[in-house]
């Protein structure tokens, strides 16, 4: 007698021979607590024509939907903090292709964000910087050293040259799968 609405009209339709289910369905019990389930419910038939009765089987999804919740807010803090940033940083993969950049680092460059997906990280140091950075942070790329600390020439979109401090240090790929 206390079944919320939709789940008598769950049990009706079962009992005229439908399957249902529900990924999400929040369940709130009569002392005001709450819960999540995933749930599916089959009409069960001794004959083809006949259905005798209804197989419900459920999932406590609740501890699954909290923790995704609280990963999503985490998730959107850093990308906004990546984003708001007043510090330049780039992401990019084991070749150097940038991944991602924020708004600080793309006007650093004066490049937009498509155009940067095109390109390595070697494209914006000046030309005379190339090989010495390589060299220097050789240590990083092959798991020899965390971080690389410098102070070079980055040739800007429009040609000119801005000095720039730059930290490079390595997120392990798993970690990156995620940005």
């Amino acid at each position: 007698p206390d079944l919320p609405p939709r789940w008598v009209e769950g049990q009706r339709r079962n009992l005229a021979g439908e399957a249902i289910r529900s990924d999400l369905d929040l369940v709130v019990l009569p002392n005001g607590s709450s819960f999540w389930l995933r749930w599916s419910s089959t009409p069960w038939r001794e004959t083809p024509e006949e259905v005798s009765g209804i197989v419900l089987l459920a999932e406590d999804v609740t501890e699954r939907r909290r923790l995704k919740s609280s990963l999503d807010s985490s998730e959107a803090m850093l990308r906004a903090l990546f984003e708001a940033s007043g510090l330049g940083i780039a992401i990019t993969d084991g070749e150097g292709r940038f991944v991602r950049t924020n708004a600080a680092y793309r006007s650093l460059v004066g490049y937009a964000e498509e155009e940067l997906r095109d390109m390595f990280l070697g494209a914006v140091l000046h030309h005379e910087e190339m090989l010495g950075e390589m060299e220097a942070s050789e240590p990083i790329r092959h798991g020899r050293a965390a971080m690389h600390e410098s102070r070079c020439r980055y040739q800007r979109k429009d040609g000119s040259v801005t000095w720039v401090d730059q930290f490079i240090s390595v997120i392990p790929a798993h970690d990156l799968e995620s940005m």
